[in-house]
């Protein structure tokens, strides 16, 4: 989570910086990204589970609204598309945990980044299932997060980190 929410200032800094120095703070960054990853025992990354057990489209519990038929004019004149970003804003702004608000913070910032990539774009990578791999990873993961820590807009009690591994254990088992 850390190194996510780091990652989205990079950009920023290293465009006040040498070459050299922007080598140096990529480096340095990778280096704690993968830190991370060894002390957490090296877990593998389940991207085909991922991707068939989390939607792309998460929406929070409870019943979903349904448009008046004033806001919809003619019948079948205007189709409402669901936009999960905006239920999991509404909803993260009125979480306790910080580190989960500044989590979706930074997946909403990479999805309008890299959200229109589709499936197959790093199929050649060498990461196994990397050609499942789309721009919907990242609403994938910050509705994961709702749900892993809790829609407390929504009345869900707030959850706690799972500092055993990289994920929440149903998907990645």
């Amino acid at each position: 989570m850390h190194v996510l929410t780091s990652s989205i200032f990079i950009a920023t800094l290293a465009a006040h910086l040498s070459p050299v120095s922007q080598s140096a703070l990529l480096r340095g960054h990778f280096s704690l990204l993968l830190s991370f990853w060894v002390s957490r025992g090296r877990p593998g990354l389940p991207i085909e589970s991922f991707f068939a057990k989390v939607t792309p489209t998460p929406m929070p519990p409870g019943p979903k609204p349904a448009p008046s038929k004033d806001a919809l004019g003619k019948e079948n004149d205007v189709q409402i598309h669901d936009n999960p970003w905006l239920s999991i804003i509404q909803s993260v702004i009125h979480h306790p945990d910080e580190h989960l608000v500044k989590t979706v913070r930074a997946l909403q910032h990479y999805s309008q980044i890299y959200g229109g990539r589709p499936k197959g774009t790093f199929k050649d990578t060498g990461l196994e299932g990397a050609e499942k791999l789309d721009g919907t990873l990242f609403v994938r993961v910050a509705g994961n997060a709702m749900s892993a820590l809790g829609w407390v807009r929504e009345g869900e009690h707030s959850g706690k980190h799972d500092h055993a591994g990289l994920g929440w254990k149903e998907v990645w088992d």
